[in-house]
């Protein structure tokens, strides 16, 4: 999720682009809210591509890569290690799955099996758009391609599609680690308002304009993760940054308040990124598996 702080940061021609299509949008609002509403959605599901570093490029070469078919895209799975017990990890928006090789290295030591996936239009993985729901099922199928897996740790965007794999696709999962996820789905797309400058009336419409791609089957109010993670019985690990600018830290305590079940540990200074990088926050997700693991 970028902000005016990792804005600030890009490249030119990020920044440039990013100032045209704010231009874009507020000559859309005044002369075509409805060709704004349908540019908003278009650029709303339009993930960036992020290129993986030369260490990341290493922790690649050194799994093994499968592909797996969802309707007309091929989704790359990594594997590293051979344990027992498997875990799935699951990157965020404009991420990919080499992202997470902190937690992976350290699952591996602790003997798992670790599968990491790159999400439709993301990383190695086909398409070019992608939405909630299309990335919640791709987690689905690749927990039942896989048979079954131990525990699932996502990553923001992740973390949310997560809990909605679990709740509208039945995915099964023992254990889950959600890292910097946000309690509430309207929140992304008030925060995309924001930042591109678009108008409440323009996000309105396109957000029902994504409802009525699914043929009304779900509201944005319903797919809340703070609602969609009241009722489950899994131990739950919620990990966040107390500074985090980008999805702040009273996301992490409504997700708490929801589930008395669940266990929170903060961060600090790590923000939203970072913090896939930071030992104690790995630490603290490998101990909590190891400690709420069902017995064989």
């Amino acid at each position: 999720m970028i902000n005016e702080n990792s804005l600030s940061k890009s490249h030119l021609s990020i920044r440039l682009h990013i100032f045209l299509l704010r231009g874009l949008f507020q000559l859309l609002e005044r002369i075509s809210p409805w060709l704004a509403s349908r540019l908003a959605l278009k650029v709303f599901l339009t993930p960036p591509r992020t290129k993986a570093s030369r260490l990341e490029n290493k922790f690649e070469q050194q799994g093994a890569s499968e592909y797996v078919c969802l309707g007309n895209k091929q989704l790359r799975i990594l594997r590293h290690g051979s344990g027992g017990r498997t875990v799935l990890l699951v990157h965020g928006w404009g991420s990919r799955a080499t992202h997470l090789g902190g937690y992976a290295s350290a699952l591996m030591q602790a003997g798992y099996c670790v599968y990491s996936l790159d999400g439709p239009a993301h990383g190695e993985s086909t398409g070019v758009a992608t939405d909630m729901m299309e990335f919640s099922e791709t987690i689905a199928l690749i927990v039942d391609h896989l048979h079954g897996i131990d525990a699932v740790v996502g990553h923001s965007f992740g973390a949310a599609c997560t809990l909605l794999a679990i709740d509208r696709f039945g995915m099964k999962v023992k254990q889950l680690v959600l890292i910097s996820c946000f309690a509430d789905a309207i929140f992304i797309t008030e925060i995309f308002a924001r930042f591109f400058r678009i108008g409440q009336s323009v996000i309105r419409d396109m957000r029902a304009l994504l409802e009525r791609r699914y043929q009304d089957a779900w509201q944005w109010e319903n797919i809340a993760p703070r609602l969609l993670i009241r009722n489950l019985d899994n131990p739950i690990l919620l990990i966040h940054d107390l500074y985090d600018d980008e999805v702040p830290f009273v996301h992490a305590q409504t997700l708490h308040s929801s589930n008395a079940k669940t266990q929170l540990f903060s961060t600090r200074m790590q923000g939203h990124r970072k913090i896939l990088r930071d030992k104690k926050g790995i630490n603290a997700a490998v101990a909590f598996l190891s400690e709420t693991a069902p017995n064989p």
